[in-house]
């Protein structure tokens, strides 16, 4: 395999520094991978095919690892990200309504690119759920008015664009 030369994209001198530092040794792939994540936001599959050359091991065990772990994405993130928490403490303070909320609220079925809704464990404190963290930063004793204020906004900054 040839490895084509990356262009001037500092993203990309980011990455050859990470494939220098591991020599091009195959099993460095989820290293790699990680700085990839990183500073790309997510992994295109043209960046995929550059480490397959580089580390020189097959397209699609490159792809199959990328595609397996779950925080690793091969499509480029949503402008914004409203993440509910569905720890028990939440989950038992009404999480779940919550998540429905927010997924109808911008559309998320519909294939909405402006908000990505996500699911998540825990976000670690307990004492003040149900949590909603939006982008980064985290709305305790959230309920349903708190998600559709948030996602209207979400809309309104959109339009501002």
């Amino acid at each position: 395999m040839e490895k084509k030369p990356t262009n001037g994209d500092s993203r990309h001198k980011l990455l050859d520094r990470a494939l220098s530092r591991h020599q091009g040794r195959p099993e460095a792939l989820i290293e790699v991978l990680h700085t990839a994540q990183d500073v790309f936001g997510y992994i295109p599959r043209d960046v995929l095919a550059y480490i397959a050359a580089a580390l020189d091991i097959p397209k699609s065990r490159v792809f199959g690892v990328a595609s397996y772990y779950p925080l690793f994405s091969l499509t480029p993130p949503a402008s914004h990200t409203l993440t509910v928490c569905m720890g028990t403490a939440c989950y038992v303070n009404g999480a779940a309504a919550l998540l429905e909320e927010a997924k109808r609220a911008c559309g998320c079925a519909d294939g909405d690119e402006i908000t990505e809704v996500r699911a998540a464990h825990c976000l670690g404190s307990c004492g003040r759920g149900p949590l909603l963290k939006v982008d980064q930063r985290t709305v305790v004793d959230a309920d349903r008015d708190a998600v559709r204020r948030e996602v209207a906004a979400f809309e309104e900054h959109s339009h501002d664009d």
